[in-house]
Formats: C-alpha cells, sequence, structure tokens
C-alpha cells in the first residue's frame, strides 16, 4: 500500500464542485474501500493552516517536505475524510502512487485518531461510479 496516491476527484465539500488531480493521503485500503485524506501546498493558505485550525492539519515544511517528495511545503487536512468505495476490480495500482517516510506516515495516523476522538472528524463518501469515471485507469 502506497501513501501518497494522486487520483482526480470531485470533493462532495467543495462547491465549485471541481474535478481536479489530487494528491491524496492513503490512511487506510481494504476490499471495499479507501480512506483519503487531502494534501494541499501551503501556499496563499497560510491564513487557514496557521489559523485558528492549525491543530487539524500536519504541516510539511523544512527539509520535511523535500524528503518526502513534495514540491513545496505542504499540509495535509486530517478533519475531513473522503471514504471511496471500490470493489475487487479496481485496480487502484494504475494510479500514480508513492510512500513517504514512516515518521510522517505516524504523524499523520496520530493526528487523524487526535481528530476523531476530538468528535472534529467528518467522512464524506465518494462513490466508485463516480470515482471510476473520474479515473478511467483504475
Amino acid at each position: 500500500m502506497s501513501d501518497i496516491v494522486v487520483a482526480i476527484i470531485r470533493f462532495p465539500n467543495d462547491p465549485t464542485q471541481n474535478s481536479t488531480a489530487h494528491q491524496m493521503f492513503l490512511a487506510e485500503q481494504a476490499q471495499s474501500y479507501l480512506n483519503l485524506y487531502s494534501v494541499s501546498s501551503i501556499l496563499g493558505k497560510e491564513r487557514r493552516v496557521y489559523g485558528e485550525n492549525k491543530d487539524c492539519y500536519v504541516t510539511i515544511v523544512g527539509q520535511e517536505y523535500t524528503a518526502n517528495g513534495f514540491k513545496m511545503p505542504s499540509f495535509i487536512d486530517c478533519t475531513k475524510m473522503y471514504q471511496v468505495a471500490i470493489s475487487s476490480d479496481c485496480n487502484i495500482s494504475a494510479l500514480t502512487q508513492r510512500n513517504i517516510l514512516p515518521n510522517l506516515r505516524q504523524r499523520v495516523n496520530a493526528k487523524i485518531l487526535e481528530m476523531k476522538s476530538a468528535g472534529t472528524h467528518t467522512t464524506y463518501s465518494i462513490s466508485e461510479s463516480d470515482f471510476r469515471r473520474w479515473n478511467p485507469r483504475i
């Protein structure tokens, strides 16, 4: 299982309903679903990332972002999970993927658990048919 996948996603909570290729942290992959969290660059979102909800995000800055294959300082929103339904014939390996260092993966997973425990975690569902339509390679 890879840690980061690049998939075209139309986020259910995005009012613009744009479909765009996006880096996603793959928190869990099971036979019938993927649990994904958005990875975004910090640039232009500094007010949000370092504002009142800063404890909801894992920031990847300094040498850590280059060591983990990111092109710029980034963050992972650990409060919003996108659960994608998949079936056994869904070829996730057809998506661009890479791994991150174990300590970053642990930090993200710990923050996700913290957000779930705090009650500040929301799950958004994405159907397999939508995911397949957006990502025909799978």
